[in-house]
């Protein structure tokens, strides 16, 4: 199985993302999605993928993080 590897703008810099291997492509575009709203709330790149990544466990898997985290990440997506 090949990597997908996708190339994004974030802030006016190009970056790459990774796609996890158990990530479908709806859900990638669903984190990208994610990351591009956090442009506007001056959050760094490695951060925003951090985030990312929290976002889509909660979303997807129903996983749990610590309360303070957990409300962040409702923030940042409203």
């Amino acid at each position: 199985m090949s990597k997908l590897i996708k190339e994004i703008i974030y802030k006016n810099k190009k970056y790459s993302l990774d796609k996890f291997y158990s990530e479908s492509n709806n859900y990638f575009q669903q984190r990208i999605d994610f990351i591009k709203k956090l442009e506007t709330k001056n959050i760094e790149w490695k951060e925003a993928v951090r985030l990312s990544k929290v976002w889509s466990n909660m979303k997807f898997k129903n996983c749990k993080y610590t309360k303070a985290l957990y409300l962040k990440i409702t923030k940042l997506d409203s």
